[in-house]
Formats: structure tokens, C-alpha cells, sequence
């Protein structure tokens, strides 16, 4: 007898919980709201002192919509950090960056904010450029 309530109220509780919500975890970051992903590309990934980087970016959302927003891509290197902040309005953005970086490797991340209410989310992406000596340049792809 005891081991027939024991298993009657073991039933009973399984099957209660199968109209238990999920937990969340199981659920999107914020209800209602479109994933984007951010695809960040160097026009040259090697430049030589003095000449103007350059990052290519391009945002993408399923479907065929083009998201709008604000890009934000940031040179980090062994001398500081350099900006720049551009308006995204379709497919391939290019950023000029700065000229005249000093050589070294650079970290470059794109950053992509959405518009203000809007239903895209937020997403970045990263690359490297080196800049190096231009007499080095010219020997290796000159």
C-alpha cells in the first residue's frame, strides 16, 4: 500500500510538470527582438606609414531587411586608441580611418548600435591590420 501512494504521488507530480514554463534561460535575450550579426573585413590588411586605413563592414539580419543604425569601428594599437562613428544605413559600409598611424599591429573592432526602439540587436566584430615600414611594404607587396 505504501509503495502504491508513493508512485501515485510521483505520478502526479510528473504530470504537472509537464505544463511547467519553460525555464529563463530557454528564452531569446529580449522577446521580439531580431538577432544581427556584424561581418568586418580590411581592405588591406597590411598598409604602409602614411597611407589611410580603411575597414570594410556590413551588417546582416535574416531575411532580405537592412538594418539602420550607427557603426562605430575603433582602431586600438601600441599608440592609443582612433574612432570613428558613421551612420548604416544598407549593405557595405567603408570607414576611412586615420592616416598616419605609427607602425605596429592594430585590434580593429566594429561595433553596430541599432536606431533608437528599434527591433535589431546589437553586434560587433574584429580584425587585425599591421602597419609597417613603407620600404618593408614595397618589398613584400610593391
Amino acid at each position: 500500500m505504501k509503495t502504491f501512494a508513493s508512485m501515485a504521488i510521483s505520478v502526479v507530480v510528473a504530470l504537472t510538470m509537464l505544463g511547467a514554463p519553460a525555464p529563463a534561460s530557454a528564452a531569446p535575450p529580449y522577446p521580439g527582438t531580431i538577432e544581427t550579426t556584424t561581418h568586418a573585413r580590411a581592405s588591406r590588411t597590411h598598409i604602409p606609414v602614411g597611407a589611410a586605413a580603411y575597414a570594410v563592414a556590413r551588417v546582416r539580419v535574416g531575411g532580405n531587411a537592412y538594418p539602420q543604425g550607427r557603426m562605430v569601428v575603433i582602431w586600438d594599437g601600441n599608440t592609443g586608441k582612433n574612432y570613428r562613428m558613421v551612420k548604416y544605413k544598407s549593405q557595405d559600409r567603408v570607414v576611412v580611418g586615420p592616416a598616419y598611424l605609427p607602425r605596429g599591429t592594430y585590434d580593429v573592432r566594429v561595433y553596430y548600435f541599432p536606431t533608437q526602439g528599434s527591433v535589431y540587436q546589437r553586434s560587433s566584430d574584429s580584425f587585425t591590420q599591421v602597419v609597417m615600414k613603407r620600404r618593408a611594404y614595397n618589398t613584400l607587396y610593391g
